[in-house]
């Protein structure tokens, strides 16, 4: 098996990934742009689940509220992520102990 294309738009320079165990994530700091895909039952990706088209995101999706905050660092587990933006702030998504996905 030979490792495949991450498809995301040719102006999108990634310098930062971050991996969940169903999850993708790719950032770009300098023009503030977050791309995940893979699993996202709990809203681990930064998207709210409102259908099965957000359930699941076969192919790298561009998270507007993610990229609209200014994404430095990612983390990821498997039912979870978290998110530092560049004023220091930390933002969690997905499945916790007390409650899942971001505050909207």
């Amino acid at each position: 098996m030979h490792p495949s294309l991450y498809h995301v738009p040719s102006d999108f320079k990634p310098n930062g990934i971050a991996t969940g165990s169903y999850s993708t994530y790719a950032y770009d700091t300098y023009n503030r742009r977050v791309f995940a895909n893979g699993l996202n039952n709990f809203g681990q990706l930064g998207v709210e689940v409102d259908s099965v088209d957000t359930e699941r995101l076969a192919k790298p999706r561009e998270i507007q509220y993610l990229s609209a905050n200014s994404i430095v660092d990612i983390a990821a587990g498997e039912h979870h992520a978290i998110f530092v933006d560049d004023n220091g702030n930390v933002l969690v998504a997905g499945m916790s102990t007390i409650d899942y996905g971001f505050t909207y």
